[in-house]
């Protein structure tokens, strides 16, 4: 716990009492923050002079919550409010029983420590849809590589409904590859902005209906598509994963001996 205290009698207070159960900083040389802490207790006087370092600190560690904690008395607040911010999540208002200081202060550290743990938690997931991503790619060039010459190689050997069948083949592992690269996309939400561009949706209503096609006709559903606008802005595979599940959903569960008719307004 950092704190950062111009009154040494507060400090001295909470450093006796915090220090039984924490380890505690005091610092008045670290004005850039680069001490490392996960609570930092701070009265007006520091708030005022290192807002920008707050700020600065908390964005270097967006990806997880860092509390900054404002020590006041009561009769100060109404003139701290307008210099807080975004620089401060918590309020402790003096004078406080030790009680509930520590209540507040175990809450925010625990709330520290979840988000630690999410982010590590993110992280492995990211390294294993990166690792799966790797062996997917390997048999998926395979298929590729073989359909490729198969159609270089074999085309005039075979008929039209072969020659269709192949295609499907080609354009499914074209898919797959969209698909992997859109949850490596989907695994960084948070760090990074996935790239939203205009998109036709009727091109990717068309583009979901091909690849649903045989549970299509095994269903004998009919899909009708009203068009009503012309772009969107969105990612074109997360896009068409999403109206894909919702087209499987609908075709797939309807009451038995029942032909799906679904009507997608777009």
């Amino acid at each position: 716990i950092l704190l950062l205290l111009e009154n040494t009698k507060n400090r001295d207070l909470l450093t006796t009492f915090l220090g039984l159960h924490h380890v505690i900083i005091t610092t008045e040389e670290d004005m850039n923050l680069d001490v490392a802490f996960d609570l930092c207790l701070i009265d007006i006087a520091y708030l005022e002079r290192m807002q920008k370092a707050i700020q600065a600190r908390k964005s270097r560690e967006s990806s997880v919550f860092l509390p900054i904690a404002l020590v006041v008395a009561r009769r100060d607040l109404d003139l701290t409010a307008q210099n807080l911010g975004h620089s401060v999540d918590e309020v402790i208002l003096t004078p406080i029983e030790k009680v509930e200081l520590q209540t507040r202060v175990e809450t925010l550290l625990h709330t520290r420590q979840l988000s630690l743990e999410l982010r590590t938690k993110n992280e492995d997931i990211e390294s294993f849809i990166h690792g799966m991503s790797h062996d997917l790619r390997a048999p998926l060039r395979a298929i590729e590589g073989f359909t490729d010459a198969l159609f270089e190689d074999a085309s005039d050997q075979l008929d039209a409904q072969n020659l269709s069948y192949l295609g499907k083949v080609r354009s499914a592992a074209h898919e797959m590859h969209e698909i992997i690269d859109s949850l490596l996309d989907f695994s960084r939400i948070g760090r990074h902005n996935i790239e939203l561009i205009p998109v036709e949706v009727q091109f990717i209503l068309h583009d979901c209906i091909r690849s649903l096609e045989q549970e299509i006709q095994a269903r004998q559903a009919r899909i009708d598509i009203v068009p009503t606008s012309e772009q969107v802005m969105a990612n074109p595979t997360l896009l068409k994963m999403v109206l894909t599940n919702l087209l499987t959903n609908a075709i797939k569960f309807v009451p038995p001996n029942v032909a799906p008719h679904v009507t997608v307004t777009t």
